[in-house]
């Protein structure tokens, strides 16, 4: 079996500099929907045909897999869905997913914010969190009530709770993309931007909450297209495509005082709109050149410009969110072996995990396959180290196994720190020198104990793609 599979390997990786990684299998396209109520279609009147996701689904063709939730989804309600093995498997099929999230974030924190404040004022008649949305929420609401909470939310933007909670979303939205990406790197992602619901509502009594719902969604668009440090993804702006709709796209309304309506909902115009915005999103996203010189950190006359365009452009790897790819960041074990096995096919495996390594996590499959096949061995302690940088020799090791353990001599006597190389690695590194798929670094050492970075690790691979 080891084998079969690792020559499989070997002809994907030459294949690589000639077929983009979608084009080594044909599949329906999947469409995988994450994310709020405003992904679910809570409280339109059919939302399996009314709802954007759905639009878009009938649009395009897709097999549409709605993951949604009315119930109060948050950025650690995705992030916890994700780990689930179910999810995952379908995260791993999908051809574009969406993500709508970060409204409940900041709402929880508004009104734990207006429940503290309240407190405050109110000492006999304090109100949990729960209740206060009850009372903002009800259909004959408690109008003097109403109008205390909303003489709070002005000093909401500058609150700790705010910015706990725009904290919160920036790390948990990283960990989503994060773990989109490494279950399905050549999945199309989008991050839809929030909006606010009450920009149409003109009226004095309303404008300090107008006001601070928009801000609150600004600061968390911002956090959106900024970007993450891992993996990459398309912002859609519905903010913008929903405040340009001559009509009213949202439920809420504000007549007078004894007739407003103040749900957060889109209407059904507002699902068409959304829908349009993520088609026109995709088709420029399809539109839009190869990845790799355009890369904030990768300037053109750098030694690896050529090299990330490559790499890029195959779908070996991918940049982040933020318009970087990272050069000199380091490669982890658990990295490089779930590279591999997505070069394979993502082949099951019936091989054993070693302890240290989580059964859900993204590369569970791949250190389980990795491990079976013999292209890593672990530690002499019995453990993997998924979250270890990967040093040069050991990349080697890897990918001369990779390429069948050939019995290859070289002189490393030319290189001031041939002696540093560990014994398990002496064949493999005699081979990737001879070979020309490593080489030394600037000051001429191998540095086989140094960490190898996304670049090197770029280099290796389109080294080994074009037979240098």
């Amino acid at each position: 079996m080891r084998k079969r599979v690792i020559l499989a390997l070997c002809a994907l990786v030459m294949a690589l500099a000639m077929l983009p990684v979608r084009a080594l299998a044909e599949e329906a396209k999947v469409y995988v929907a994450l994310g709020d109520s405003t992904t679910s279609g809570y409280g339109l009147a059919s939302a399996e045909t009314e709802a954007f996701p759905a639009l878009v689904a009938a649009e395009r063709g897709y097999e549409l897999v709605n993951l949604s939730s009315d119930e109060g989804v948050t950025s650690a309600t995705v992030l916890e869905q994700l780990a689930d093995p179910a999810v995952l498997a379908e995260v791993q099929r999908a051809d574009v997913v969406t993500l709508t999230v970060g409204g409940n974030d900041l709402l929880g924190a508004l009104y734990a914010f207006l429940a503290e404040q309240y407190a405050a004022d109110n000492p006999g008649a304090a109100l949990t969190p729960e209740q206060i949305i009850a009372a903002l929420t009800a259909d004959e609401p408690d109008l003097a009530l109403v109008t205390a909470l909303m003489g709070y939310v002005s000093e909401f933007a500058a609150s700790p709770q705010a910015a706990q909670a725009l904290e919160g979303f920036g790390a948990n939205l990283a960990g989503i993309v994060a773990a989109v990406s490494e279950a399905s790197p050549d999945a199309e992602l989008v991050v839809i931007t929030q909006y606010n619901p009450y920009e149409r509502i003109a009226n004095f009594a309303t404008v300090e909450l107008v006001d601070a719902v928009d801000a609150g969604v600004l600061a968390l668009n911002a956090v959106i297209a900024n970007g993450t440090p891992v993996g990459s993804y398309t912002v859609v702006d519905s903010y913008g495509a929903l405040t340009a709709s001559e009509e009213n796209p949202y439920n809420a309304y504000f007549a007078s005082a004894a007739d407003f309506n103040l749900d957060f909902h889109l209407n059904a115009l507002g699902h068409q709109l959304v829908a349009s915005a993520v088609c026109e999103a995709l088709d420029r996203a399809a539109s839009e050149p190869a990845p790799g010189p355009g890369f904030t950190d990768v300037a053109e006359d750098a030694w690896y410009h050529d090299v990330v365009q490559w790499a890029t452009s195959v779908g070996a790897m991918t940049g982040y969110g933020d318009g970087t790819f990272g050069p000199a960041d380091p490669l982890s074990r658990a990295h490089l072996a779930t590279v591999l096995w997505r070069m394979a096919g993502e082949p099951e495996s019936s091989g054993a995990l070693l302890p240290d390594c989580d059964a859900d996590a993204f590369y569970a499959g791949a250190a389980a396959w990795a491990l079976e096949t013999g292209l890593f061995t672990g530690y002499e302690d019995g453990t993997f180290g998924p979250a270890d940088n990967i040093t040069r020799e050991q990349v080697a090791t890897v990918m001369w196994r990779a390429a069948g353990s050939p019995e290859v001599e070289a002189d490393l006597s030319a290189y001031p720190d041939a002696d540093d190389v560990s014994e398990f690695a002496q064949a493999a590194m005699n081979w990737a020198v001879a070979s020309g798929v490593i080489s030394g670094q600037g000051s001429g050492a191998l540095d086989p104990q140094g960490v190898c970075a996304r670049a090197d690790f770029a280099m290796i691979l389109m080294r080994m793609s074009s037979g240098e």
